[in-house]
């Protein structure tokens, strides 16, 4: 099993390669699967979530969701995380929340969580 690292080049590589996400190049998908895989096996737990919200998402509270094997569709999830995070889940309902008011605060709504994530280790998943 490739580490988290090596599977962290790899998704720099192919977004680099291909200049973002490619429908024709579907290999994406495969190395977000993996890094949950290896990111469980690492640290021995691993919690997926999103930072957009929608339809019935919208209307219950978000609550990270623990990786324990289950099968993980493409757009499931937008990120992992090695640990539980109730501040991420918080700041993620508060987004959710909050009014709109435009893409600058909003922008800094999103700035702050994706800060959050990668302090505690987390990455990010892309699909095609």
């Amino acid at each position: 099993m490739k580490t988290v690292k090596e599977l962290s080049k790899e998704t720099n590589d192919y977004l680099r390669a291909n200049e973002g996400t490619s429908e024709f190049d579907m290999s994406i998908n495969d190395i977000s699967r993996q890094i949950v895989e290896s990111m469980k096996n690492e640290k021995n737990v691993c919690y997926l979530g999103n930072i957009n919200l929608y339809g019935e998402d919208r209307k219950k509270e978000f609550k990270l969701t623990e990786y324990t094997g289950q099968k993980i569709y493409n757009f499931d999830y937008s990120f992992c995380l090695p640990c539980y995070d109730a501040e991420v889940e918080r700041m993620i309902n508060e987004r959710d929340k909050a009014p709109y008011t435009g893409t600058t605060d909003d922008y800094v709504r999103i700035e702050a969580i994706t800060e959050r994530i990668y302090s505690l280790g987390g990455k990010y998943l892309f699909w095609a």
